[in-house]
């Protein structure tokens, strides 16, 4: 690395370096060094760039984020540099040959449209929204055929770092690498263990372990969907047209309206598809679901669904019944929490297909309760995001489905908890 300041990177981010593409996704644990990493790759490509004017950002989830966690780096990086200009107020530098890099909050991405970008650094990228990139940022590198760097610790599935590492699989013009606490040694094994004693295992995981089924704090479902997972009952799911077909529905138009389809399959319930519509009425809904395989024989609605519209007089139910769709009504938990355990009740008996359903599935990890900061504790109201409305629909689910069908022969020995 032949820049005009020695900048000494540990033995792995060494062998990372010598590794990296035009797009890399690393992920690593909280004290691997990746912002410091991320930073001198900037400067080596500023300084080496042989054009007359090249722009590189550094992009954190908000502006107060970059100048608090990448700033430092920049100034201590650039400041004996011959000829750098560092300027506090944009936080920015320019360099002798003209290149400039720029530290920005992802809430400023507009502010890029337009112009291009030699190459780019995205930190706590599951933190970013995947319409930044792919909608203002991306477009930046086309010019001059930039590079690109996500890097993080997980949270979760459900954005756009998991996105990247998903795509970096297959795409050759990719490269991702994890980086586990456990492969870099530069947390002392005593301390690896008190941590382990002292974090939730989920927080551990995440943090340390770099799961991406670590801490969501408050989840409802996450430990039956790790068993899902691990139970291999998170798979390839064909439909059986022997056994007729089910859907249960969260109403909504401009929230989400979600359609789980199931099969009640002996003593299981195979979701075999899961369908989310936004701003699309109910007629062009049934019209979607009727051009499917696996159109419902009978559908669950909210039991809402039985009040009339104050401009029709008509109730969502009859018009769900007027598309040809026989309904039922899902008896009305009074307390949500009711609902949710009979969710917890039905799902070690549940099989899910793992294509059409895995937003479903991540909805289902996502899935919390509110986290009360001050009195530090989680309360009995569960978060209203975009999660809510997948759950809903499981939640409807679990509340009618003895209402359609009939069970098969109970087999008892395989139910860890079940409604009988």
């Amino acid at each position: 690395m032949e820049i005009e300041l020695e900048i000494k990177l540990r033995t792995h981010q060494l062998e990372l370096w010598n590794k990296l593409k035009r797009f890399n996704v690393i992920v690593c644990h909280r004290r691997f060094g990746k912002t410091f990493f991320a930073m001198t790759r900037l400067v080596e490509q500023a300084l080496s760039n042989k054009h007359k004017h090249s722009l590189y950002a550094y992009i954190a989830p908000t502006f107060t984020q970059a100048k608090r966690i990448a700033f430092l780096y920049l100034v201590q990086f650039t400041q004996d540099i011959p000829g750098a200009e560092i300027n506090k107020s944009e936080l920015s530098v320019t360099f002798r040959n003209g290149a400039v890099i720029k530290l920005l909050g992802a809430e400023q991405a507009d502010s890029l449209r337009g112009i291009f970008l030699d190459g780019l650094v995205m930190d706590e990228t599951a933190l970013i929204s995947s319409q930044a990139w792919s909608l203002v940022l991306a477009p930046t590198l086309i010019d001059r055929q930039g590079w690109a760097m996500f890097i993080g610790t997980p949270a979760t599935r459900m954005n756009l770092f998991y996105e990247q590492w998903t795509l970096a699989e297959n795409e050759p013009d990719y490269m991702r690498a994890m980086f586990t606490a456990l492969d870099t040694d530069i947390i002392p094994p005593d301390e690896l263990r008190r941590l382990q004693r002292t974090l939730r295992p989920a927080e551990y995981d995440q943090e340390m372990l770099c799961s991406w089924d670590g801490a969501v704090l408050g989840s409802y479902y996450r430990d039956a969907m790790k068993a899902l997972i691990d139970e291999q009952r998170y798979t390839s799911l064909d439909y059986d047209k022997s056994y007729p077909v089910y859907a249960a529905l969260d109403l909504g138009f401009s929230d989400l309206s979600v359609w789980v389809v199931f099969q009640k399959v002996g003593n299981r319930v195979h979701i075999i598809d899961c369908v989310a519509f936004e701003h699309t009425a109910i007629p062009d809904q049934c019209a979607e679901m009727k051009r499917r395989e696996w159109c419902p024989d009978q559908i669950i609605l909210p039991h809402d669904a039985l009040q009339h519209e104050q401009s029709t007089g008509v109730t969502r139910a009859q018009i769900y019944q007027r598309m040809g769709f026989t309904t039922v009504q899902a008896p009305a938990d009074k307390r949500i929490h009711d609902g949710i355990e009979l969710v917890h009740d039905l799902l070690p008996r549940v099989w899910m297909d793992d294509t059409r359903c895995n937003v479903l599935l991540e909805a289902l990890i996502a899935y919390r309760a509110n986290f009360d900061p001050i009195k530090a504790v989680h309360t009995t109201k569960p978060v209203h995001d975009w999660s809510s409305h997948y759950c809903d629909a499981v939640r409807y689910m679990a509340l009618g489905i003895d209402l359609v069908g009939e069970w098969g022969n109970y087999n008892l020995e395989v139910l860890d908890r079940g409604i009988i």
